[in-house]
């Protein structure tokens, strides 16, 4: 398949690291340096140009495109891009855009007006994403397939857990039926497929995939209690602030703002119904403690500054907040920020790079969660006909090491795989591979 990629930012690199490995990528950039950058470092055809002009559109073929990804900063030319790209034959044009001008209307103009097929906003996918980790506050990473049924999570394996120092076969021999399975386990900043004999140790980051009826005995075993989200204190109303707060809201959530742009904090106050909407800095300790950041369930900040998200939580992490997220737009600073007390952080490029990939993969990829903190990734896959993995046992199938199956959906039922499952053609499956793996494993399913 050929995908022209137009920017070279962080999205748009994004995809084209993870496409060029399976399909033949174009990436159009205006900015020489970053063109370069791209060039060097990935295996695609870089056009140094405007996305958005017919000559150069033409230079990259879009008359033999498949997919167009019109990912700028700017969301004229994103849509102007998709423009021309639909007075050619390309299967799929994707818009990144985040005015909400052009956002709410796309469903009014119709993808035969606005050019696009399928818009993507931002700060709606990073909104939704820190929902999710509010929702299920014990966990870092979040990731939901069968409709919710079933649940992927990253989570802490506490010092007092009784399943701590416990191999995974033990673990099994305490638990009644098989609901849930270690998939993958990060220690010392090592990321490991286990197998019965591996232990669980206390500090260990784990993703346990779990019917979701049976998470309350997930949690047990790990020294987890899940507590409900009440009280959420938000610094920032930006556009991701904005977004996420009106979630909130339909959640039935209580919500304080912080915000320093006094006209900002007058459109937020109009704008929500039960919300609390203060002025003032994000780093006012006297402030944060008057309003109780202790006692709030969930701290989020979603300011536009990466330094004062970074340091806002910080603080309000010592200072007794419990579920502490941050947003950062620097996506590399991911998996450090959680290894200095913050307990979870997003990026709305990654996010949106992630929204697209799952449109982007398509076929018998139903789904895909890519986590966050070491860029693993499950999908969720329809076994065909012709699929090496029809008619095989687990214990058969010789998945690319570093890969795992962690479920079975079959009729409408969810099966926790043993050794001894047989895979058949029609079932759903959700398959979870590290980062290294991550091809090698699509590949396997076809």
């Amino acid at each position: 398949m050929r995908i022209i990629v137009v920017g070279a930012g962080e999205v748009g690199y994004h995809l084209a690291m993870r496409l060029s490995e399976e399909h033949d990528v174009v990436v159009i950039e205006r900015d020489a340096d970053l063109a370069s950058r791209i060039q060097s470092q990935l295996d695609v055809l870089v056009i140094v140009g405007n996305g958005a002009s017919l000559a150069i559109l033409e230079k990259a073929g879009i008359e033999n495109t498949n997919l167009l990804l019109a990912v700028t900063n700017f969301d004229e030319a994103n849509l102007i891009a998709c423009l021309i790209a639909s007075q050619f034959d390309v299967g799929l044009k994707v818009a990144r855009v985040s005015n909400p001008e052009y956002y709410e209307r796309h469903v009014v103009l119709g993808p035969e007006k606005s050019g696009a097929d399928l818009l993507i906003n931002p700060e709606k996918e990073c909104a939704r994403e820190i929902l999710k980790l509010l929702l299920r506050s014990e966990a870092s990473d979040v990731a939901e397939f069968a409709d919710g049924r079933i649940v992927l999570l990253g989570l802490s394996v506490e010092a007092e857990a009784p399943a701590a120092g416990l191999t995974l076969s033990e673990i099994g021999e305490r638990v009644q039926g098989d609901h849930f399975l270690t998939l993958a386990i990060d220690r010392n900043g090592t990321s490991i497929i286990p197998d019965g004999s591996t232990k669980l140790l206390p500090g260990d980051e784990i993703y346990l995939l779990a019917e979701a009826p049976y998470l309350a005995d997930a949690y047990s075993l790990l020294g987890l209690e899940r507590k409900q989200i009440r009280h959420v204190m938000l610094l920032g109303g930006g556009r991701v602030g904005t977004s996420l707060a009106q979630m909130l809201e339909l959640e039935g959530i209580q919500l304080t703002i912080i915000e320093r742009n006094r006209k900002r904090c007058v459109k937020l106050a109009e704008l929500l119904d039960t919300a609390l909407v203060l002025h003032g800095d994000a780093t006012d300790l006297d402030l944060l403690a008057q309003e109780g950041v202790a006692e709030t369930d969930g701290l989020v900040s979603v300011t536009s500054e990466d330094e004062t998200n970074l340091l806002a939580s910080l603080l309000t992490k010592e200072m007794g907040a419990r579920k502490v997220i941050t947003l950062l737009k620097r996506s590399e600073y991911i998996p450090l920020v959680t290894k200095v007390g913050v307990d979870s952080a997003v990026s709305p490029r990654l996010s949106t790079a992630n929204r697209i990939l799952q449109h982007v993969r398509g076929g018998k990829i139903l789904s895909m969660a890519i986590m966050d903190r070491n860029q693993s990734e499950a999908m969720e896959i329809e076994i065909e006909h012709g699929s090496r993995a029809a008619g095989r046992r687990v214990r058969e199938l010789n998945l690319p090491e570093g890969a795992i199956l962690g479920s079975v959906q079959r009729e409408g039922k969810i099966v926790i795989p043993r050794g001894d499952t047989e895979i058949r053609v029609g079932d759903r499956v959700v398959v979870f591979a590290l980062s290294e793996a991550i091809d090698q494993t699509a590949d396997f399913f076809d």
